[in-house]
């Protein structure tokens, strides 16, 4: 739902990873997305506790994001894709 109460309709969801299963509308785009348990969120990002959310070297979800509609800069401005392909989150992983 939109915060003013409308539903929500046409949302495209790319890239992220979650820690809770999330519903969405019927017509929403949704790729790339990964569904991750509590106990694994420190394997995938530097220090998840202080919201350090860069990825991790060796994470297995480096290049594993969906090349629809992505982003071409990540947060701080770095182009992606940087590898083989883009990197769910807000941070390209830069080795």
């Amino acid at each position: 739902e939109h915060k003013d109460g409308r539903s929500a309709s046409g949302c495209q969801v790319n890239n992220n990873l979650f820690s809770k299963d999330s519903t969405w509308p019927e017509d929403t785009q949704a790729a790339g997305n990964y569904l991750v348990s509590t106990e694994e969120l420190n394997t995938f990002f530097v220090d998840y506790e202080n919201f350090d959310f860069h990825l991790k070297a060796g994470a297995t979800v480096i290049d594993e994001g969906s090349n629809l509609d992505y982003a071409p800069f990540d947060i701080e401005g770095n182009e992606r894709p940087v590898g083989e392909g883009v990197d769910p989150g807000a941070f390209e992983y830069l080795p």
